[in-house]
């Protein structure tokens, strides 16, 4: 029915009730958009900031392992001592040849009534007693004289004498050997071994004479020396290394070269290639165990490089992938127990092919990863090296073992005084470690002592001996 005039019928205001209801349905359509938008972005925002988190925990956790260990869980400490079941340690009965003094106890008569009318000894109760005797200085007087020959007509000298009295060192061989075991196993400064001296043997001494003692042992130690040198440059598996030195105040390098029968160290400004270059010589029939330092790159003969220090950096990424490169060497490790024509090459090699390829990007560490990758598919073949050869280790281990000694030293020392001592220092180190390396087990003064004393042609000095005695 049509409404009155100026009044809107029910269909009109329907109409217009409904195109209200569609401008405001499409005004929280805009809004629910975005709100929509801005959920999407707080997601991405808060999917950072969670791989940031972790990153930064990451690091805290290692900056933390490094600086702090910690406490042992309660309930489980760890037993002091040996493992049960293991043998105990008991000082060796001496041997006979040992023995420098006796002392007997055998009454002769009665301590309570004094007779003399005792029976047959019963069998001795043999006690041992080591002991060292302080002080060991000796100070010996050689006089020559020679006489005027009448038949010859001229002075003679007694055979055994000393035939070069200019040559007559002041100081003995155990001297100078006490001096090298002090410095080179010890590690102990100047002023600390004439401390030593001093304070045990009595035997004063300057810095000045232990320098000077110490620069006439690489003198003598000459042609070993040389034999080191040729026995690096001739062998067919060298491990290198590098640290720091300083001498005179300046940063150096100290170089070590080692191989199964001997060990040279070189002391240089550089780090360049040319150093190992000149050491090593031109050796093409040779596996240099070496890291991953760009020096070692155009050396004469194969590489193996060092899978620890690459299994190191992987540990610091804390990911699936160091995990995965873990696994692949402890089966490398395993192929090399194998006889060499036995060893299974070619799923190695695609196993770390497809470790280097493989895609980390969803790993909080993946740039690091990228890095590590990039440097697996460099040296690739220099990683399995040792499955062609025999006894070839796939670490760097020879050669960082016993570069240790030497960063202690350095340490201890503050490097070098002066070229000359830097010179000698390598000279020494060198000879005394091949030495070691070539007569395992043997202590130092029964290795060192006789070389020395055949190098200075020393003059054989007797030494009295103790007899037994009896009370």
């Amino acid at each position: 029915m049509p409404g009155r005039q100026g009044q809107q019928t029910r269909e009109q205001r329907l109409s217009q009730s409904n195109t209200l209801l569609k401008r405001f349905n499409a005004g929280l359509r805009q809004e629910n958009l975005f709100l929509w938008r801005t959920v999407v972005d707080q997601s991405f925002r808060l999917a950072e900031l969670d791989s940031s988190l972790e990153e930064k925990e990451r690091q805290r956790k290692a900056l933390a392992a490094k600086i702090w260990q910690p406490a042992r869980q309660a309930g489980s400490p760890k037993p002091l001592g040996k493992p049960p079941g293991a043998r105990g340690f008991q000082r060796p009965v001496p041997k006979l040849k040992d023995i420098t003094h006796g002392i007997f106890f055998s009454p002769d008569e009665c301590p309570h009534c004094g007779s003399q009318h005792l029976g047959l000894p019963q069998p001795e109760h043999k006690l041992y007693l080591e002991d060292i005797v302080l002080p060991v200085r000796t100070v010996t007087l050689i006089g020559v004289s020679d006489r005027w020959c009448g038949d010859c007509k001229k002075y003679v000298r007694h055979p055994e004498a000393p035939p070069d009295l200019s040559r007559v060192p002041r100081l003995g061989p155990v001297v100078m050997g006490m001096i090298l075991y002090l410095r080179f196993r010890q590690n102990l400064p100047y002023q600390k071994i004439q401390q030593a001296f001093l304070e045990i043997f009595h035997f004063p001494i300057s810095e000045g004479e232990i320098a000077s003692q110490l620069e006439e042992a690489a003198h003598l130690f000459g042609d070993h020396f040389q034999a080191v040198i040729e026995l690096i440059r001739s062998s067919d598996r060298v491990n290198c290394d590098e640290t720091g030195w300083r001498i005179k105040g300046e940063n150096c390098w100290l170089w070590i070269f080692a191989s199964p029968g001997g060990i040279r160290y070189e002391l240089a400004e550089s780090r360049g290639r040319r150093v190992a270059e000149e050491v090593l010589g031109n050796n093409p029939n040779r596996v240099l165990g070496c890291d991953f330092y760009g020096a070692y790159t155009n050396l004469a003969g194969e590489k193996q490089r060092c899978w620890a220090h690459l299994l190191r950096d992987a540990r610091s990424t804390e990911s699936r992938f160091a995990e995965e490169l873990k696994a692949l060497f402890l089966d490398l490790n395993f192929e090399l127990t194998r006889p060499l024509e036995e060893r299974q090459k070619k799923p190695l090699a695609e196993r770390l092919a497809a470790l280097a390829a493989e895609d980390y990007r969803r790993e909080p560490n993946w740039r690091q990863i990228a890095r590590l990758q990039a440097r697996i598919v460099r040296f690739h073949e220099e990683l399995l090296t040792c499955l062609y050869y025999q006894d070839i280790p796939p670490t760097n281990n020879a050669a960082e073992r016993p570069l240790r000694p030497a960063v202690v030293k350095r340490k201890i020392w503050g490097g070098s005084r002066s070229k000359s001592g830097a010179k000698a220092t390598a000279t020494v180190m060198s000879v005394l470690d091949t030495l070691r390396l070539q007569y395992p087990g043997q202590g130092f003064f029964a290795t060192v002592l006789p070389k020395l004393r055949e190098l200075r042609h020393d003059f054989e000095v007797p030494v009295p001996t103790s007899d037994i005695g009896h009370r």
